[in-house]
């Protein structure tokens, strides 16, 4: 290893006499010349190595290899034929263009066309054909060349390619290069490593503006092959990708921010093999006031919304009043409310038969109970200390063996969808009560008193203070485990019984659902932005699955019968760090996916994602990613996990512009758009007067507007 560079006395720094303009003062802190290289210069490299560059700097080693262009194609494309390479994954591009003078480009024109010329007269004395028509060819396309010389028309360039590759590992290295030697091929471009010159390949490679040559190279003396270039082929060098982007059925989300056309986007688009997207972006960067607008239009368009909504806005829920102005229903959950939803919620699902070409009506009970069942479990263990492997397995066996009874109980069947239903006498078939948390915690009780295997004792108990809690107003004989009355509660010492009262904190998740959702709602809002933080992960699950029951399944499998569906899940990222909630909601992404509806993950960063197996292969599955400002700590992750080039990850960490700068407002309302393949910068834009009510999240900013308008 030689050192690149002596990193001694790093910390020598010199006094440095400063103009002001007025007087002068001394800096301690600026840095000589030579110690800012030192300081940059990494700890060691390895020079030895003839197909790779290795250097190491702060205990990191990094492998690099460059490649030039060895052969081009006849003709290149505009933006097509480079392209690729420029943007491949973790690679610098230098592109080296020396402009010729008019006496060197003519030279070269007239030995070029003395060579073509003789090989023509040798090729019409042998006769052959294909080689007369192929040299006649070039010698006219020669006197086309030599006249726009000579006119000025062109000039020529001597332009050179090099690309460096690095990765953390020389296995990482070898299978990229294959990879990026293949990608050039597809565009016929043939790649040469800079073989027994990486050194100087990788300091030509850097910001430099120079080529490095190897002065006692046994093998070439540049790194770089020159090629000749007209003035239209040096044009096609520039890095340019389709900035159009436009869905033919899509809603006008706002103007591209290179192009200023307009931008249409729908989640049904045909290009899209799968309906969900995912929103991403920190509170205040306007995250939701594009899904608001987005769904407001959309809803002109017959699509129907529902929303987890966990966020108030103005005594609310931040999404209430886009349901109001959508002529949905919000629905309210809070403490003192009589509003419930039910966490056995179970209804029939649809599935299409092919064969026949009808949906039909299944009933997969078993499935219901894991979820379920996994939903309590994540209430059981929230804020605790992970259980145990055997405890764990004992709740869980407890609760399957406990909400499977219960749905017994009721006659409710897996796989019978008309045992969910029965004769309700003038109101004609009706679904029947489903089970409850108060009967549920009955069960565990009843099952507890009798139980005598040592090693339930704790399970029981954790479950029993768990489900306590979110039972609603339970009057119970202790002795039977049965419910009574209140007026069996109150002469209680009368009768003698052993009769208790239970009322948890959480019992609006005790009862029937209390909620009714019709096919033909536009927007369904449920509302837990009330409910405590420490219940907001179970709130959204809860609400989740009453939404997928009762929204979702309900679509059917079959396109064409399907309708457009959405279901917004706000702050979604809070079910990630528990395995049970991010299973949960993974779960119901796939379900989605399957009944043909698009659910909306709105996160905070891009990289919550990336933390965990089922949330990264969930964003594999999202048809378009809005991305709004992302953190600079971030850069990496984006450039190694996204499509994003890296000059579109540097504009993405600018989107918004400074959001201290309460003056600027014309970077507000900025995204990136990843649609598939496709990446396209956004400047979201909303109608002032129509949709500024439901858009604009600040309070006093929406009641100033109300003032402004006569309606407040």
């Amino acid at each position: 290893m030689f050192g690149f560079g002596s990193k001694k006395n790093k910390e020598h720094v010199e006094e440095t006499v400063i103009g002001s303009g007025v007087g002068h003062h001394s800096g301690k802190n600026r840095l000589k010349p030579e110690n800012l290289k030192t300081r940059l210069a990494p700890d060691g490299i390895n020079p030895n190595s003839l197909d790779h560059f290795y250097l190491n700097d702060m205990g990191k080693g990094i492998y690099a290899r460059s490649y030039y262009i060895d052969r081009l194609p006849m003709n290149v494309d505009f933006a097509s034929t480079f392209a690729p390479l420029f943007n491949f994954r973790k690679v610098v591009s230098s592109v080296f263009i020396r402009p010729m003078s008019a006496s060197e480009s003519q030279k070269l024109m007239q030995n070029k066309m003395r060579s073509d010329e003789t090989e023509l007269l040798d090729a019409e004395k042998s006769g052959v054909a294909y080689t007369i028509n192929k040299m006649r060819v070039k010698v006219a396309e020669n006197n086309e060349n030599a006249m726009r010389l000579s006119s000025g028309k062109t000039k020529w360039y001597d332009v050179g390619f090099l690309f460096t590759l690095t990765r953390e590992s020389l296995e990482q290295l070898d299978l990229s290069s294959a990879e990026f030697v293949s990608v050039a091929k597809e565009v016929g471009i043939e790649l040469a490593s800079c073989y027994g010159m990486q050194s100087e390949a990788y300091l030509s490679s850097g910001p430099y503006n120079r080529i490095y040559s190897g002065k006692l190279s046994l093998f070439k003396a540049s790194p770089v092959k020159m090629h000749v270039f007209d003035a239209e082929a040096v044009v096609t060098i520039f890095n340019h990708t389709n900035s159009f982007f436009s869905h033919p059925d899509g809603i006008p989300i706002g103007r591209n921010m290179g192009t200023g056309e307009s931008v249409l986007w729908t989640p049904y688009a045909a290009s899209h093999n799968g309906y969900s997207c995912a929103f991403v972006g920190k509170t205040g960067t306007g995250k939701s006031a594009s899904i608001k607008m987005f769904a407001s239009r959309l809803g002109h368009f017959g699509f129907r919304f529902a929303c987890i909504d966990t966020e108030k806005s103005g005594g609310r829920g931040e999404y209430s009043t886009l349901c109001d102005e959508m002529g949905g229903v919000n629905f309210q959950l809070r403490s003192n409310s009589n509003n419930r939803l039910n966490i056995f919620e179970l209804d029939v699902q649809k599935e299409y038969d092919a064969n026949l070409g009808r949906d039909f009506d299944v009933l997969k009970l078993t499935d219901k109970c894991a979820t379920v069942r996994d939903i309590i479990m994540s209430a059981v263990i929230s804020g605790k200390q992970e259980p145990g492997y055997e405890l764990r397995t004992a709740m869980e066996s407890i609760l399957s063996r406990c909400i499977m009874e219960l749905y017994e109980a009721k006659g409710i069947h897996d796989g019978d969808p008309q045992s969910l239903r029965t004769s309700g006498g003038a109101a004609g078939i009706v679904r029947k009560p489903l089970p409850v948390m108060s009967e549920a915690f009955l069960w565990v009780l009843r099952e507890q008193s009798v139980n005598v295997i040592e090693e339930h004792i704790v399970a029981y108990q954790m479950l029993v203070d768990t489900l306590s809690d979110m039972v609603d107003d339970l009057y119970y004989d202790h002795n039977t485990y049965e419910m009574v009355t209140y007026e069996e509660y109150r002469i209680r010492q009368m009768t003698g019984r052993d009769i208790r009262h239970l009322k948890g904190t959480k019992g609006y998740f005790d009862g029937q659902s209390s909620m009714f959702v019709s096919r033909e709602t536009p927007f369904i809002n449920v509302d837990i932005s009330d409910l405590p933080d420490t219940d907001k992960i179970l709130g959204q699950q809860v609400a989740m699955n009453f939404l997928m029951e009762n929204f979702i399944k309900k679509n059917s499998e079959n396109v064409k019968d399907s309708q457009k569906i959405c279901l917004i899940v706000d702050e979604a990222h809070r079910l990630f760090p528990n395995p049970l909630t991010r299973k949960f909601i993974s779960d119901q992404v796939r379900t989605a996916r399957k009944n043909n509806a698009s659910i909306w993950i709105c996160t905070q960063n891009h990289r919550d994602f990336a933390t965990y197996e089922e949330t990264a292969s969930m964003l594999k599955n999202v048809a378009s990613v809005f991305m709004l400002k992302q953190d600079a700590s971030d850069a990496a992750y984006l450039r190694e996990n996204t499509i994003l080039t890296p000059s579109a990850v540097s504009r993405v960490l600018t989107l918004g512009g400074d959001p201290n700068d309460l003056e600027d407002k014309s970077h507000k309302g900025e995204v990136c758009l990843i649609d598939t393949d496709k990446v396209v910068f956004v400047k979201v834009d909303y109608l002032q007067d129509s949709e500024f009510l439901f858009v604009e999240t600040d309070v006093e900013k929406r009641k100033k507007f109300m003032e402004e308008h006569g309606m407040a």
